[in-house]
Order: C-alpha cells, then structure tokens, then sequence
C-alpha cells in the first residue's frame, strides 16, 4: 500500500458520495477533497503509508470524528444576557420577514448597485424568479431567503463562539482540539501519533494564519491546557 493508494481510496469515496451535496453532511465532501488535493498530503499520505496505514477512508473517517469532536467540544452555551440579546436579534428578523410578507408592491425585483457590484434584489420568494432571470448580468437576491438564513443559523452561529476562558489561548482552540482528538485516535488505532502528518492534516483543514508544526503538535500534546 502506497500513499499514491491511499489517497486513491479517498477519491473514490469522495466520487460515490457526490449525492451529500445538498446534505447537512456536505462538509465531509469539502474535508475528503482537501485531504485528497492540498499539497501539503503527499508527504502525510506517504508517511501513513510507511506506518502500513491499509485504507485511506479509515484515516478520513478518523479525520471526520476529529473534527466533529473538536467542533462540539468549542461549541459553549450562551450566557443569560447573551441569550437575551440573540433572542432580540431572532425576533427583529422575524417580524421583518412578516412585515415584508404583508406589505404591498413588493413581489417584483429591483436592479441595485452595491459599490460597483450590480444585483438584482427581490424582497420575498414571488419575485425571486425575476431576479434569476438576470443572473447572466447581476447578483439574484432575495432578502426573504437572506433573512430566513439569519433567523435559523443566528442561534448556531453564536454557540460557535469561543468562551471566555478558551478565548484568551494564544492559539485557536478549535484547532488544538483537533489536534489531541486525531493523535489520541492515531495512538489507539497505528501505535503512533505521528505528529508531522498531524501536523499536515491541521494545516490542511483549517488554512491557519501561523502554520502548525511537528513542534506544535507535540507541544499541544504534552500542555492540553495551552
């Protein structure tokens, strides 16, 4: 098995799995095709490969669970007073959307130049077929659909939020975490952390402003706190 096999194994999964697209679960598709295209996995899947790794879908999965982990281990709930405040925010966008539904002379779509950027705006779903029809030459919009995201993901969006605590590490917690659950899995499963391919998967994923190390990984191993 060579690292030129197990990355072929990541791209076949990633062509018979092309039906997540439209599913909560796409972000497995982005993760698979950074692992399968990023420059920095030829040496990690070469390396894997050296420590008779025999599938490369299995250090996917491991990927998967890692980052998955990581995400809902940074996930925090919300203080009273913040909860306030992003219930204020919901109910604000609410009653727009229901003050935009029932409001008169608004089912066309309207051309609109946001600096220099021209768009085609429709305020609720009837005139969102208009503003599609002049995709060739402008930006559709439809501030219905705009304020229904916000109304649904608002709420996600703040608990994605670092606490208080976390938000004074000098590195990105996220990321850390990431980083001990994949080794703790690599540990258990190969016999070995291997911490430069570690190092390699991080970078891959998460793009960060300061590129993590074999150093890093092995110094956020041996201090979890830091």
């Amino acid at each position: 098995m060579t690292g030129a096999d197990l990355k072929h194994d990541v791209v076949q999964w990633i062509e018979e799995n092309r039906h997540l697209e439209r599913h909560p679960l796409a972000w497995r598709l982005r993760v698979a095709e950074r692992l399968a295209d990023h420059e920095d996995m030829a040496r990690a899947w070469h390396e894997l490969a050296r420590h008779r790794v025999p599938d490369g879908r299995h250090v996917m999965s491991l990927t998967f669970q890692s980052f998955e982990d990581a995400h809902r281990e940074c996930r925090r709930l919300p203080s009273t007073d913040e909860a306030e405040r992003i219930d204020a925010v919901v109910k604000a966008v609410r009653q727009l959307r229901d003050a935009i539904a029932r409001a008169p002379f608004l089912d066309n779509a309207h051309f609109i130049d946001m600096d220099g950027t021209h768009a085609v705006l429709a305020w609720r779903a009837s005139g969102a077929p208009v503003a599609e029809m002049h995709r060739a030459v402008a930006v559709p919009l439809c501030l219905d659909s705009l304020l229904e995201y916000a109304e649904n993901e608002i709420p996600a969006i703040a608990a994605r939020q670092p606490g208080r605590t976390i938000g004074k590490q000098r590195d990105d917690p996220e990321l850390l975490s990431f980083v001990r659950h994949l080794a703790a899995h690599f540990q258990h499963r190969y016999a070995s952390k291997m911490m430069g391919t570690i190092a390699r998967i991080a970078n891959t994923l998460y793009n960060p402003a300061e590129p993590v190390t074999k150093q890093r990984v092995e110094k956020a191993l041996r201090h979890p706190s830091q």
